[in-house]
């Protein structure tokens, strides 16, 4: 969103750019609900991808001198290594990542450059031009964060994708391994 025109901004009303403000701010608290909701899912499935690590490791160290587990060790190895990958995708879904909060801090809002502009534009409504720069401001918010969250909810898919492969393999590799020994 480009900043609006003197003559735009005069054509609109104060109730009018603060109503889209108002939804615009919606929008980016609902992205940020979204946000919050990937990783709390993120959280569940990296407790859960380690619980099946953790099974399947466990059960090949205890039965790799055991020759008649070979099938099921063979398997255990199929989903260790694909949980492993599952593990570094959901990782990237978990670790510490930016948050695009709504609002400005009082030294960004620019006031000496604003009462410059005033006293050149007298007749311009102060508070529709507040109101629409920072429209611009929480568009290029709500961009980032809607960015930031499908690249995230990439990554889960990607994880659970390696895993259902894992688990596919680790049968293939089962009744493989069932015919040879």
């Amino acid at each position: 969103m480009k900043r609006l025109t003197t003559e735009e901004i005069k054509l609109l009303s104060p109730e009018a750019a603060e109503w889209i403000f108002n939804e615009a701010e919606k929008k980016h608290n609902d992205l940020i609900r979204v946000e919050t909701s990937i990783t709390e899912r993120g959280y569940k499935l990296f407790g859960t991808y380690f619980i099946i690590l953790t099974a399947a490791l466990g059960y090949v160290l205890t039965h790799l001198s055991t020759p008649d587990d070979l099938p099921l060790t063979a398997g255990c190895a199929s989903i260790i290594v694909f949980t492993s990958i599952a593990i570094g995708y959901i990782y990237q879904v978990i670790k510490p990542h930016l948050f695009f909060a709504p609002g400005k801090e009082p030294d960004n809002f620019n006031i000496p450059d604003y009462i410059d502009y005033f006293k050149m534009n007298p007749l311009l409504n102060q508070k529709s031009q507040f109101i629409c720069d920072e429209l611009v401001a929480i568009q290029i918010k709500i961009t980032r964060q809607k960015q930031l969250n499908e690249r995230r909810t990439g990554y889960t898919t990607r994880s659970l994708q390696f895993l259902v492969l894992g688990s596919f393999l680790a049968v293939i590799s089962f009744i493989l391994a069932f015919f040879i020994v």
